[in-house]
């Protein structure tokens, strides 16, 4: 049998974690990575993600409710979407996530 979550300590006392709380957990865990990324892909897929970065940047610059976690998760964002499994891993046998029909 496994343990519960609130044993294991990876939640709060009260068992709620916000999105700011999790973005701060990322945030320090990836920062401390070594670069180990695939190039963006030039598909629909690395278009969504550039999409996706040019909104949070200017949810930052705006004042949206996005202000104040837009800046990290532009940080923490590609680092997990392009990340390598191995760091000998090589483009040509393994790709980042694909959503592309």
């Amino acid at each position: 049998m496994f343990p519960s979550f609130a044993s294991l300590h990876l939640l709060p006392s009260n068992g709620v974690i916000s999105i700011s709380e999790e973005l701060d957990l990322a945030y320090g865990t990836t920062v401390h990575w070594r670069a180990n990324c695939f190039i963006p892909p030039t598909n629909k897929t690395g278009k969504e993600l550039v999409s996706e970065l040019a909104r949070l940047y200017l949810a930052f610059g705006s004042s949206s409710a996005l202000e104040s976690v837009a800046l990290k998760a532009t940080n923490v964002l590609p680092r997990l979407m392009l990340q390598k499994p191995h760091k000998f891993s090589k483009t040509n046998t393994t790709q980042p996530a694909s959503r592309d029909d």
